[in-house]
């Protein structure tokens, strides 16, 4: 059976524990916002490491014709593994659609990154659109979390989706790096033949 003081301490706990709670889930945001940051950055340099042998396309064009003739799944398997790599790598650098739809449960206002505050399409693109906000300042105001249980509960939300978006990210760019090196196994591979070793 559960203590009526244990069930009323879960409910409401003291201010000096809120505040601890607080501070540990707004530097846990921080450190998974770095966490996405360094992703991106390291998916903005294979970009450049997957774009730059593109350049000198032209001047490798034989070189590539006798690849392919020397070992044609070798040259197949590397031209997939380079698509693979630029599409998952472009993935990871793009936008995961609607985090909040992967939390289960009720969910706070969304006011942390300010949710909905705007309803944009692609008109909004264009320099002369006057998009209006959803909500005026008195509306966002009452929005705001009120007590610092809400500040907590809007903090631990804006938490589970950023892991969300930190985890597919990290997911996205493993399969990139996973399919640059296979690219370059195939390299490799073909290059030995075309060498006749």
């Amino acid at each position: 059976m559960c203590d009526s003081s244990n069930a009323q301490q879960s409910q409401s706990p003291n201010p000096k524990d809120l505040d601890t709670r607080i501070a540990f889930t707004q530097k846990a945001i921080d450190e998974t916002q770095a966490t996405i940051r360094a992703l991106d950055a390291k998916a903005v340099a294979l970009l450049v490491f997957l774009v730059v042998p593109l350049t000198a396309a032209v001047h490798l064009r034989d070189g590539m014709r006798a690849l392919a003739l020397a070992s044609y799944s070798h040259f197949w398997l590397m031209v997939i593994a380079w698509v693979v790599a630029a599409g998952a790598n472009l993935l990871t650098l793009g936008a995961i659609a609607s985090p909040a739809d992967r939390v289960p449960g009720d969910h706070p206002s969304g006011t942390y990154f300010g949710a909905g505050l705007y309803r944009l399409s692609f008109l909004d693109l264009l320099p002369w659109t006057h998009t209006k906000a959803v909500h005026g300042t008195t509306e966002w105001l009452a929005r705001c979390p009120q007590t610092q249980a809400d500040v907590l509960w809007e903090l631990a939300f804006e938490q589970i989706k950023l892991v969300y978006i930190r985890d597919v990210k990290m997911l996205r760019l493993k399969l990139a790096y996973y399919s640059v090196f296979a690219g370059l196994v195939a390299f490799v591979g073909a290059a030995f033949r075309l060498s006749g070793i």
